[in-house]
């Protein structure tokens, strides 16, 4: 090899990374390089909730459509058994002339009776009619329990979820009520119903539908919607909402005709029962698909199957949907989120549950044809029908109906040889016998939630009615509860959406509250919702009961109960609109005057004496006022004037026992309030205040009862009542004497206060110098630890802290004398002042008096000196 200088051999390494394909074409020509293609973009990851069908292959698609039509089928003829009786059961509401289809015919034209006994629609109207009031309270069917411990923010944020979504179900979701209505009246008939909550893009909300037993298949092997492999829901929409549905990205566009529909799907089971039936003209509308919520492998192989919704027209096969169901933080992706509750009536063997036809079906039937057979046989005993003859007789069967007489050919020579009425019975008293104890035995078990009280018996006391009332509503009490647990499913899962779709911060208007609105985050695990329903409760009449026996043990022993809150849980039981208007919170009661206290108690309004007031100058102006009232006046405010004065007494009795005892007592417990619990105290302070409250017994005389103050009112004799003009001078007077009462208390509260100040003051300077003592003692302290201090340490550090505290010590010493000399001059200033203003205005009013009175004086003089010139002049 030639030299050269540098090196040309070629590493394998090197070969393969430097030197470019070579390509031999067809036509002889040698391609060398990479062959040049179009850019290809990169996909693009998906949102959690898009429709993953838009990148699926058509054969992909198709073999998904097959697999589960091939599953529907096989789980909608696996609950043929329970359609059949399910569509039986809606068949007891069908009009009379189309409920046995040729049999009513063959009755209708032979006279006889078509009726239907109304016992499964009757029992069916009274539960919805009960259950709706439940479940859809005025007030709102949402309610809400804090999980943990109750604080501020959690009662804020329950208060918020509640109101909003009670809104929310009353207001924004217009569709809520009539599908709760509609499915609580399919519900007893049929035994099982679902609702759906989800996400409308059309209508931009969420929204709960009703979705009837026939149009969700569920697996056969299922036993709830939690385990169920496959939930299939028929849904029937317009070709225009299908439209708007493309319009929003939720579904694929058709690519098939859909006009051409001929599933059996396209009517729904309440057209069939009823006889409606879709005009050839809109049949060409109707856009029928299947959702259906399932496991799949649509986006990894090599993992198990995940929750998926694929949505596919019933006819064409074609998936227009397929979306992930699982929970956004759920890392597995084994769980799928269920948007359907379930509604039973009663427990089934299986998944599906049953309904009244299930269990009394036989008893309606019973008494139809118990019904039908007295008519007929009243209708033939009294519109009789027989034979009569029309020449030769001939054989053959005759058919006789009501009022009819049969032709027969014969011959005869007497009218009554020609005619033969038929002996048609009267109807059986034991046929009717029969009736009653079939609609009886049907009613036992379908009417037994409330009982009428009206029958019963006045004297029954409250408890053994609850007691019957609780015995008889055993079914319906565990039908509710089952009502309870569904509902509580229901709002939950509208919960969890509201958590997910509304913004941070959604402001809502609402009638009677102002700036509402609702937090996203509001919605998490720790507030539980709940429906505002009683699940022991399933009847008005027990509710009714449970409070008015409540109100008799209240009358019993009141001392036990809060008098308010047993009015409002009666209130509440009987469901009366608005009581808050009427009802009054003693909590919520303002702060009065005394003039005005004695004017809230003849009007009936409640009084409350607060601790800081002047109880003395009360009781005084209460008394002067209740002893001026006549004997009937007396008698009527009796028990508010007797409450309210021992309420300012036993607060006066208070404030002397914590100036006896010269430190504050405990916080004071506000009585009516039931939340409220009293304060504990060590026995050291209980022993402390038992012996001020002692001193104060026996050094006061309190206890006696002040005089009246002033003249009591003329007294009416006998039982004559005053006038109305009598009674509006009486109360005329009571008012002005109870001004002028209210302004000698004001003058003596004043003065009280004044002695009271100086009592203050006086005590403020035992303190000062008991705490002068106690700072001397700390000093002595203080330098002896200091001096040992400085012993052990550096002798000029000790020494400099020493003379630092105490020149900070004195210099507290003198702040504090300088703001007590300043306050107490404050305090002598003002009360100066006050007994000025009050003494000058009193020299003015009794200057004003006297004025008065002197001109008053000379009117009368003046008057006096007129007449008897005109006396003079008529001489």
């Amino acid at each position: 090899m030639a030299d050269f200088p540098f090196d040309l051999e070629l590493q394998p390494d090197e070969y393969d990374e430097e030197l470019p394909p070579i390509e031999t074409l067809p036509d002889g020509l040698v391609a060398i390089g990479e062959s040049v293609q179009a850019p290809q973009e990169e996909p693009q990851l998906r949102e959690f909730d898009d429709n993953l069908a838009e990148d699926m292959s058509d054969e992909e698609l198709l073999l998904i459509a097959k697999d589960l039509i091939a599953k529907y089928d096989v789980d909608k003829s696996a609950r043929d058994d329970w359609m059949s009786v399910y569509e039986k059961g809606l068949l007891t509401l069908r009009p009379e002339e189309l409920g046995e289809g040729t049999g009513a015919a063959t009755r209708s034209s032979r006279n006889m009776s078509t009726v239907h006994h109304p016992l499964l629609a009757e029992t069916a109207t009274q539960f919805q009619a009960r259950a709706i009031s439940e479940l859809f309270p005025p007030s709102g069917p949402v309610g809400t329990v804090i999980l943990g411990e109750a604080t501020e923010e959690l009662q804020n944020q329950a208060t918020r979820v509640s109101i909003y979504m009670n809104y929310q179900l009353t207001e924004e979701m217009e569709e809520y009520f009539p599908d709760l209505d509609q499915m609580l009246f399919h519900l007893p008939l049929v035994g099982q119903t679902f609702k759906k909550c989800y996400f409308n893009p059309i209508l931009g909300r969420i929204t709960s539908s009703f979705v009837q037993g026939a149009d969700l298949v569920i697996d056969a092997d299922a036993t709830s919607l939690a385990t169920a492999m496959r939930t299939t829901e028929t849904i029937r929409i317009t070709s225009q909402q299908y439209d708007e549905y493309v319009a929003t990205g939720f579904y694929l566009e058709a690519t098939t005709a859909t006009e051409e529909t001929t599933s059996d799907d396209a009517e729904t089971m309440a057209q069939k029962v009823t006889g409606i039936t879709t005009p050839a003209s809109s049949e060409d509308d109707m856009v029928v698909l299947r959702e259906a919520h399932c496991y799949l492998d649509v986006e990894s192989k090599s993992e198990p199957n995940k929750p998926f919704v694929v949505t596919y027209f019933a006819d064409t096969q074609q998936v227009v949907g397929v979306r992930r169901n699982w929970d956004v933080e759920d890392e597995k992706r084994f769980k799928k989120q269920v948007w359907y509750v379930s509604y039973k009536f009663l427990p089934g063997l299986g998944f599906y549950g049953y309904g009244l036809y299930h269990v009394i079906g036989g008893l309606g039937k019973a008494a139809t044809g118990a019904l039908r057979s007295l008519l007929d046989s009243a209708a033939f005993a009294n519109l009789q029908g027989g034979f009569k003859l029309k020449g030769r007789m001939q054989g053959g069967e005759i058919e006789v109906a009501p009022g009819e007489f049969a032709d027969i050919d014969a011959v005869v020579d007497d009218i009554n040889k020609a005619i033969m009425p038929l002996p048609f019975k009267e109807p059986s008293q034991t046929m009717m016998a029969l009736l009653q104890y079939v609609v009886e035995v049907g009613k036992r078990f379908a009417n037994t939630a409330d009982m009428n009280i009206a029958d019963a018996n006045q004297n029954t006391p409250v408890g053994t009615t609850m007691a019957l009332l609780e015995e008889n509503a055993r079914v319906f009490s565990a039908i509710h509860k089952r009502l309870h647990n569904a509902q509580r499913q229901e709002f939950q899962l509208i919960a969890k959406l509201n958590g997910i779709y509304l913004p941070t911060k959604y402001p809502f208007r609402m009638k009677g509250v102002e700036d509402s609105y609702i937090l996203a985050k509001d919605f998490d695990n720790r507030i539980d919702i709940i429906p505002t329903s009683d699940p022991s409760t399933f009847s008005s009449t027990q509710r009714i009961a449970q409070g008015q026996a409540t109100m008799q043990m209240e009358n019993a022993a009141p001392e036990l109960y809060n008098k308010y809150v047993v009015h409002k849980r009666m209130h509440e039981a009987l469901r009366t609109p608005n009581y808050e208007e009427f009802l009054l919170d003693p909590l919520d009661i303002e702060r009065m005057d005394p003039v005005t206290e004695n004017t809230a108690i003849m009007f009936g309004h409640p009084t409350k004496a607060y601790s800081d007031q002047d109880h003395k100058s009360h009781m005084i102006v209460l008394d002067n006022w209740y002893s001026r009232l006549p004997p009937e006046g007396q008698q009527l405010y009796q028990n508010q004037y007797i409450g309210h004065r021992a309420e300012h007494m036993a607060l006066l009795y208070r404030a002397q026992v914590q100036a006896a005892l010269g430190a504050p007592l405990p916080p004071l417990q506000d009585f009516k309030n039931p939340n409220e619990r009293p304060p504990d105290i060590d026995p050291t302070t209980d022993a402390k205040i038992a012996e001020a409250a002692a001193h104060v017994i026996n050094n006061s005389a309190q206890g006696q009862k002040p005089a009246p103050l002033g003249p009591p009112l003329p007294k009416m004799g006998g039982d004559k009542q005053p006038s109305p003009l009598e009674q509006a001078r009486l109360m005329m007077q009571i008012e002005s004497e109870s001004i002028q009462m209210k302004t000698k208390a004001d003058i003596e509260s004043k003065m009280m206060k004044a002695q009271m100040d100086a009592q203050i003051k006086q005590s403020n300077a035992q303190m000062d110098m008991q705490i002068e003592q106690i700072k001397a003692q700390a000093k002595l302290e203080e330098a002896r630890i200091k001096a040992q201090f400085s012993a052990e340490t550096d002798q000029q550090k000790a020494t400099a802290e020493v003379e630092l505290m105490w020149a900070k010590a004195n210099a507290d010493i003198q702040i504090a004398r300088e703001k007590a000399d300043t306050y107490l001059q404050g305090e002598m200033a003002r009360i100066n002042t006050q007994i000025a203003m009050e003494e000058e205005r009193t020299e003015n009013q009794m200057e004003l008096d006297r004025a008065k009175a002197r001109t008053d004086q000379h009117i009368r003089l003046v008057e006096a000196h007129d007449k008897a010139e005109e006396f003079n002049d008529d001489d």
